[in-house]
């Protein structure tokens, strides 16, 4: 089980917990500077350890878009390793949510409903800026 990375999505018949931040994510970008950005909409993909611990964050684009360079196990299919590259550069927007969000460096441990064997997991968070 914990050689997998696991997706963190709510589904109701889940085995493991849904998480969310260790802080409250509105306080973290309403630190950030507000500009006239031509893009304002994005998705993230946060890669967190076993720990709890912000390891890395990527576009979702990125993420779609390297599902070739993805490993799935043969037999359970479940994630066993991947690499995510940018296929094009960032916007202002992605640029800015992403330094933002590594700010926070805490969220909640995935772990399993029964057994409460803490996994790895890639959390996905929305974000679209409005003034």
């Amino acid at each position: 089980m914990t050689d997998y990375v696991y997706y963190d999505y709510y589904e109701g018949g889940s085995k493991f917990n849904y998480t969310k931040a260790g802080t409250n994510i509105d306080t973290v970008f309403e630190k950030g500077t507000i500009k006239d950005y031509q893009d304002t909409y994005t998705i993230l993909a946060l890669f967190i350890d076993e720990k709890g611990k912000l390891i890395s964050v990527f576009t979702g684009f990125d993420v779609v878009n390297s599902e070739p360079q993805l490993k799935y196990d043969p037999v359970f299919g479940l994630l066993s390793e991947f690499n995510v590259t940018s296929k094009r550069p960032l916007n202002d927007f992605e640029i800015d949510a992403i330094n933002l969000i590594k700010q926070v460096k805490d969220w909640e441990v995935k772990e399993h409903n029964i057994t409460k064997v803490p996994v790895k997991y890639i959390h996905y968070k929305k974000w679209k800026y409005e003034y």
